[in-house]
């Protein structure tokens, strides 16, 4: 057998057993605990991919004292507050570099997506989860867990895995003073970086990257330009007909991300306004950037960038979808 295969293999293996192992970690440890909510609101950040969400997650866990699942804790998510009880590893954390490989983190201390811990209370598919499509088990287990967290971090919780985007009605059901952040970036730069991402992981522009709205099915019938700006304003219409619909208005905290990059420290001046009249004081930890660099311009190919300026332009889309 050629090593490479063989190794490949292997490592198939050991991935698999990660995960069984880290399932039965999870079972055993919430057999000793009792049922329990969190005492204080977490944050959860949520808005269409490649939108800044992980820079904003870094330069949040530098600026403010929060707990969160790092990549230290995502090792072994099935037992992460137990993790954090014994080896601390964000009492080693240092600023953060603000760099990241389409969301994903190097260092143990940097805040990680850890999509396998979210997989534990909610499918994989379809991503798009209503109450409807969780057990009152399941939810009971998400809420005792982010009580675990909070107790086992001594702090108060953040989340930044887009996914969540597509699962507010649970999140509010369990959670209900739950804050929001949600960030949304220019359309055409937001669908270039969807587009590099794509050609980037995938190798081609015309195959399904990341977070899938409800009619992703609908979408994939388009043009590349054409999928990329419905996945974009399907996720942030439904993020807002759902908030509309939930009524967790008051909890949204929105933001643009060349404002943010503009001005880092005005951002954080009003989100601390913002959580404090919702009652949660945060505690200050880094200093952090005023502001960062953000790309303009044209970023793909000519051709591509030409047709997501005329889908953006009224009923562009509308027209391609005829």
């Amino acid at each position: 057998m050629d090593i490479s295969i063989f190794s490949s293999y292997l490592s198939k293996i050991h991935t698999r057993l990660i995960l069984h192992f880290n399932k039965i970690l999870f079972f055993v440890r919430k057999t000793f605990v009792e049922d329990a909510c969190p005492t204080e609101p977490v944050i959860f950040i949520i808005g269409a991919p490649r939108s800044g969400s992980t820079l904003l997650m870094q330069v949040l866990t530098d600026a403010y004292d929060l707990g969160y699942l790092s990549n230290a804790h995502c090792k072994w998510y099935g037992v992460a507050g137990l993790i954090e009880r014994m080896t601390r590893p964000l009492e080693s954390k240092y600023r953060s570099t603000y760099t990241s490989t389409y969301g994903i983190t190097r260092q143990k201390c940097e805040p990680a997506e850890c999509g396998q811990w979210w997989y534990l209370f909610f499918r994989r598919s379809p991503a798009y989860v209503t109450l409807r499509d969780v057990s009152e088990k399941k939810l009971n287990d998400f809420g005792n867990e982010l009580a675990n967290l909070q107790r086992s971090f001594g702090k108060p919780l953040i989340f930044k895995n887009l996914y969540s985007s597509l699962r507010l009605e649970p999140l509010s059901y369990v959670l209900k003073k739950a804050i929001y952040i949600h960030i949304e970036r220019d359309e055409i730069a937001n669908a270039q970086s969807i587009l590099n991402g794509r050609q980037s992981v995938l190798g081609r522009y015309d195959s399904w990257w990341s977070l899938p709205p409800p009619n992703i099915e609908e979408l994939k019938t388009l043009t590349p330009a054409g999928q990329i700006l419905g996945q974009i304003r399907g996720i942030t219409e439904l993020i807002y007909s759902d908030v509309e619909r939930l009524g967790i208005g008051d909890n949204v905290f929105r933001v643009k991300y060349e404002s943010f990059c503009e001005d880092v420290h005005s951002v954080l001046y009003d989100f601390e306004k913002f959580t404090a009249s919702r009652g949660l004081k945060l505690s200050r930890r880094f200093e952090v950037p005023r502001k960062f660099s953000y790309k303009t311009g044209v970023s793909v190919p000519s051709a591509l960038y030409a047709e997501l300026e005329a889908l953006t332009k009224p009923s562009g889309l509308a027209q391609e979808k005829l």
